[in-house]
């Protein structure tokens, strides 16, 4: 998210590829686990810096084994000829601005002009609303110290959880990668006032719940898959609109591959006015 609102490149790696120890302050009673869900990872100003980032960042150990490191791209990522992609920009769980979901769309036209083979399949798994119901309870479990459920009751949701990581296996058997949007709108004016849950966050015209903005970042956040954000375009305002490649777990160097080529399809990163 930070690298759609402010119009650069990033990384999100599969779950456990960078070691996080250090990364932040934490709790002390969490000084040495590793935190479920949440990761770190480069952002830059192309897909070669962050390429490098993560081969620094991932150097040491990858997944917990010493001297391993991450699987080379797949084949088909670094042509566009044969890629096949899956989109998903519609969906009634993530209420979306035209903006945003259009140039998701366009990125997937230019793709096809190259030769992809560009689909809206959906997505695997249970309803996305159902995915960011299990997102959102995994995640006051890893954040909240207050978390008050049974061991039981978190062990049910993983289960979930991996159940969803292998209708995402099959999924990616049939595609490369997966294109969808990184937020429902570009960066909205910063807003402090009232509890959280009441605020407001504005799509086209139309008031949701603020915290929906959080639905597409989860979406890979969820199974633990990477996800590439690259800057595509720029609303009528000037603000700068991302887009996010998905890939199957461990498959960090084809999104990064994918990210290339529409990279190269794009224009790459945009200064904005008076950098």
């Amino acid at each position: 998210m930070p690298c759609h609102y402010n119009g650069v490149f990033g990384h999100k790696p599969t779950w456990n590829a960078v070691d996080r120890f250090g990364e932040g302050p934490r709790p002390p009673v969490w000084a040495h686990a590793l935190m479920d869900l949440v990761v770190a990872g480069p952002m830059g100003r192309s897909v070669a810096d962050i390429r490098l980032g993560l081969d620094v960042l991932t150097a040491v150990t990858t997944g917990g084994i010493p001297g391993a490191r991450l699987p080379p791209a797949s084949p088909r990522a670094h042509s566009a000829r044969g890629l096949r992609v899956a989109i998903h920009v519609e969906d009634p769980a993530a209420p979306t601005s035209t903006a945003c979901k259009t140039a998701v769309r366009e990125v997937g036209a230019r793709l096809a002009a190259a030769g992809a083979i560009v689909s809206e399949p959906g997505l695997p798994g249970p309803s996305l609303a159902e995915q960011n119901g299990l997102y959102r309870e995994l995640l006051n479990a890893a954040m909240s110290p207050g978390y008050a459920a049974s061991h039981q009751d978190w062990k049910a949701a993983d289960e979930r959880r991996h159940r969803l990581r292998a209708d995402y296996a099959r999924f990616f058997g049939d595609y490369d990668i997966l294109l969808a949007p990184i937020a429902p709108t570009p960066a909205f004016p910063h807003v402090i006032e009232g509890a959280l849950g009441a605020r407001k966050l504005n799509v086209d015209g139309v008031e949701v719940a603020y915290l929906r903005h959080l639905v597409w970042a989860g979406l890979a956040t969820l199974p633990g898959l990477p996800a590439t954000a690259i800057p595509v375009a720029l609303s009528d305002e000037g603000l700068p609109i991302g887009l996010q490649v998905i890939g199957p777990l461990w498959g960090d160097m084809t999104t990064l591959a994918v990210a290339g080529l529409i990279e190269t399809l794009n224009g790459g990163f945009r200064p904005p006015p008076g950098y």
